[in-house]
């Protein structure tokens, strides 16, 4: 009786270990190129392509799922105008405020529809006022990676519960600017499957322009070239606000339960610019497709006043400008008192 103890015992043993074994050769480095091999590549080609405004180089260093969700993205612009729901003045509008100094050449509702998707994610993102308002200055100054990792890759808002094998490597200027990526491996080669701009007081982040919705901005003042930079810092601070929001109530799926979190977080700073503040978190808006809402309030009243409207399980998101506090009051407060 003792010797088949015994025996299954060394059995029970050595099946883990081999488990062990087989695990570990699952998670681990399979070649050079899993290992890190070419890493920073599609990074450095995506910072040397902002220094010399080549689109179609940041587009190509993106992987081709992220590419193909820009076309979406487009293509569902192009439905919108196919339908009479985006007019040509109301194109004239919205790229005339991402694009107000002409740098993508496209003036009309024709060229918008034709537009290559680079120069349409160019546009969609803000990218020519980061360029226009903070990388020329700064061209001139080298950005280092001062870090680089690979293992696997988690990100924040991914529903799939999966853990790809990943990279990830952040660049930084003597200036204080950071861009981060992160990257999995697409047709033999490291590819951004996300990027967060931190230049100056502007930020842009991947994840967040593929979430939000095109609006034209018709019907606001005419805002100038730098509010609508220091806005781009705004609506970085509403999508980290959102994310914060959409994992608290992840916990609990009790939209109360986000209040408290999200007011200690306030006023703890976390949500605070330089030129705008995170102000409010609003819950239940009866009146819109979305969920809820957040605002923030520009330190300049002249500024635009933005407010996020988003959905708790997708995160599809919509950041809205408004002339001034009122005239946001009260479109949230219709959007909270109607019914769908």
């Amino acid at each position: 009786m003792k010797k088949t103890h015994v025996t299954l015992c060394l059995c029970l043993l050595l099946a883990l270990f081999a488990f062990r074994q087989d695990t570990g050769a699952q998670a681990a480095p399979e070649n050079n190129l899993m290992a890190g091999e070419g890493l920073e590549d599609a990074p450095n080609a995506f910072v040397a392509a902002l220094k010399t405004e080549d689109y179609m180089a940041m587009f190509n260093a993106l992987a081709s799922w992220k590419q193909n969700a820009v076309g979406l993205k487009q293509e569902r612009l192009n439905n919108r105008i196919a339908d009479g729901k985006f007019t040509g003045d109301e194109a004239k509008a919205w790229i005339t405020a991402q694009d107000p100094t002409g740098e993508l050449g496209l003036k009309t509702l024709e060229d918008l529809k034709g537009a290559h998707p680079s120069k349409f994610l160019a546009l969609h993102s803000g990218m020519t006022l980061l360029l226009v308002n903070e990388m020329r200055k700064k061209n001139r100054l080298n950005w280092y990676v001062t870090d680089h990792q690979v293992g696997l890759l988690q990100t924040r808002r991914d529903p799939v519960r999966m853990l790809p094998w990943g990279g990830y490597v952040k660049v930084e200027n003597s200036a204080g600017d950071n861009i981060t990526f992160l990257l999995q491996i697409d047709g033999g080669k490291w590819k951004i499957s996300e990027f967060d701009i931190k230049v100056g007081s502007i930020g842009i982040e991947l994840a967040n322009v593929l979430e939000n919705e095109i609006s034209s901005g018709t019907g606001h003042k005419a805002w100038s070239s730098v509010q609508k930079s220091r806005a781009a810092e705004g609506e970085q601070l509403l999508g980290a606000a959102r994310d914060f929001c959409r994992v608290e109530y992840s916990k609990t799926g009790n939209e109360g339960s986000v209040t408290k979190p999200f007011e200690r977080e306030r006023a703890n700073g976390s949500f605070d610019g330089t030129y705008y503040e995170v102000k409010e978190y609003i819950k239940e808006l009866p009146g819109s497709d979305y969920d809820a809402a957040i605002t923030a309030h520009p330190t300049d009243a002249d500024d635009p006043w933005l407010a996020i409207l988003f959905k708790w399980g997708s995160g599809k998101s919509a950041i809205n400008w408004y002339d001034d506090k009122k005239s946001m009051d009260d479109a949230i407060s219709k959007l909270r008192e109607e019914v769908k």
